[in-house]
């Protein structure tokens, strides 16, 4: 799954669910190299998770 796909369904349900935090993480390891676009999506993601549009569950 991308970071657009993920920020979409953070978007769409108003939450991130443990599997998706986890496909974050497993995208934005320290040692991978992100496209440019993976890079905008992160920042959209984040911005969106800073304003409360997205939440972050902790189940």
């Amino acid at each position: 799954m991308s970071l657009k796909e993920i920020f979409k369904q953070g978007l769409r349900d108003g939450y991130l669910d443990p599997k998706l935090k986890a496909e974050v993480m497993r995208i934005c390891h320290p040692d991978s190299i992100l496209s440019a676009e993976d890079r905008v999506y992160l920042d959209r993601l984040m911005g969106a998770i800073l304003t409360g549009e997205i939440a972050g569950l902790y189940l």
